[in-house]
């Protein structure tokens, strides 16, 4: 091998090392959000009117009452989204506390997961809202309550609302060579090597 081969041997593997070293690669991120619905609570806001406060869930609803949602994927955006909507009836002259706990979790630049809960009686102007979320790398349990209370002398009907939301954006950041390219750079740097030792003798 000529003094010149070598030389553009050795200019075309500086290249290639450059190149792969100076790409920039998508990080992988992640997310996820469940929300659960707690036991509530219920308090009596007339002990006059005979009436023990109860609320009973509309269709029978068992099991766990939740939403949840979760996003990752590697070098590209991604959104979940997931919402519950829960029925109730409600006794009269009742406060009700609704209780969920919201399990976020994020790894990875740019993700954010939130919850939210929203609950309404019927006939209501307004209702009762609660969020929480969390941003990249970040994770753990938020409470979240909403307060109800039907001051009428009739039960009424009314709702819940659990959302779960998780989201992803890649971001760039110091590639590190796959094996193969690894393998691929070792290969070349041995043969240049060789036709340097050829060379001398």
């Amino acid at each position: 091998m000529t003094c010149n081969a070598l030389r553009a041997g050795i200019v075309a593997l500086a290249s290639f090392l450059n190149l792969a070293l100076a790409t920039p690669a998508l990080a992988q991120s992640g997310a996820s959000a469940t929300v659960t619905l707690a036991p509530y609570a219920l308090e009596d806001m007339d002990e006059l009117d005979g009436v023990t406060p109860w609320l009973t869930w509309e269709n029978g609803m068992t099991g766990p009452m939740q939403a949840s949602s979760s996003a990752g994927i590697w070098g590209s955006a991604s959104d979940a989204y997931d919402t519950r909507r829960f029925h109730f009836i409600l006794s009269p002259h009742t406060t009700v506390y609704l209780v969920a706990l919201a399990d976020l979790a994020t790894f990875g630049p740019g993700p954010r997961a939130s919850a939210e809960m929203m609950s309404r009686l019927a006939g209501a102007d307004f209702g009762s809202q609660d969020e929480a979320w969390v941003w990249e790398g970040d994770s753990g349990q938020r409470r979240l309550s909403n307060v109800l209370t039907n001051e009428g002398a009739t039960a009424l009907q009314g709702w819940v609302d659990i959302v779960a939301t998780s989201n992803t954006w890649g971001a760039a950041v110091p590639a590190v060579p796959e094996p193969a390219t690894s393998v691929m750079l070792l290969g070349g740097a041995a043969l240049l090597m060789v036709a340097g030792r050829r060379r001398r003798y």
